[in-house]
């Protein structure tokens, strides 16, 4: 929220958050809005169609916002998991990094849109690198999460694969991964694919820049408003802020690595 905070205060806008949870019914959610008059709409990572029949779109601007493509027929600023999980790859290479095993996460019970982003951005940076001399990139599914049965798959896939470096979906993966399976196991670095904001200090991997997304997102609904272009568009248009690097420590260059 800090983004969208520091946008809308620039621009002149009152900003108020809304739960979709904290209505019964949706439709006490779309006379909210009308009463007060809002101008524009920012919607989080929500993809239920009757969200979007209870707002009060014909007077209202709106913009989704979040990591992966809206499956709403809206405006979108997002990040890009596709180029998330490619550039931790080639970033990880340009560190001196050799045998590389990625970690794939899938959500349940129906993977998402971007899930097959992750796994095919990991794919693009093997098509794309080719043979390297002495090295490897493999990609494994996640073993089953839950206490130290998980801790034990890690470690067991750890020790068979002999990597120099894990790629995990998130930082999150770190409190249950690195270092309790990964350091035991014998690999000494972890990257994620999606560094969260916490974690900025210690984790490497890429940076989605949630605050950029928000602040782009008001940008955006500023435009929306002003011109003025309400209802749904015709044809959505997506704003992608493309990741960037984050040295955090547990992903150091090779020459500095200590074992």
């Amino acid at each position: 929220m800090s983004g969208i905070s520091r946008a809308s205060e620039r621009l002149g806008y009152r900003l108020e958050e809304h739960l979709v949870a904290d209505f019964e019914h949706m439709q006490k959610l779309g006379k909210s809005l009308l009463a007060r008059n809002v101008s524009g709409i920012i919607l989080g990572n929500i993809s239920d169609p009757s969200v979007l029949e209870a707002l009060p779109l014909a007077r209202t601007a709106i913009v989704a916002a979040g990591v992966y493509r809206s499956l709403l027929p809206l405006h979108t600023v997002r990040g890009s998991r596709f180029q998330a999980a490619e550039l931790t790859v080639r970033h990880l290479l340009s560190l001196g990094y050799r045998k590389i095993l990625v970690l794939i996460f899938w959500h349940a019970p129906e993977p998402l849109e971007e899930d097959y982003a992750r796994y095919g951005g990991v794919v693009a940076a093997i098509k794309r690198i080719g043979d390297f001399p002495n090295g490897w990139i493999r990609i494994l599914d996640r073993p089953p999460v839950g206490g130290e049965k998980s801790i034990r798959a890690w470690r067991e896939i750890i020790h068979r694969e002999n990597p120099d470096v894990v790629v995990g979906f998130n930082s999150g993966d770190i409190h249950y991964v690195w270092p309790r399976a990964i350091r035991k196991a014998g690999a000494p670095a972890f990257a994620a694919i999606e560094v969260l904001d916490i974690h900025t200090a210690r984790v490497s991997g890429m940076l989605e820049y949630d605050v950029e997304i928000g602040e782009a997102s008001v940008e955006w609904l500023d435009q929306l408003i002003r011109l003025p272009q309400f209802e749904l568009p015709d044809i959505p248009r997506s704003l992608v802020i493309e990741p960037v690097w984050n040295p955090g420590e547990t992903a150091p260059p090779v020459t500095r690595r200590k074992r």
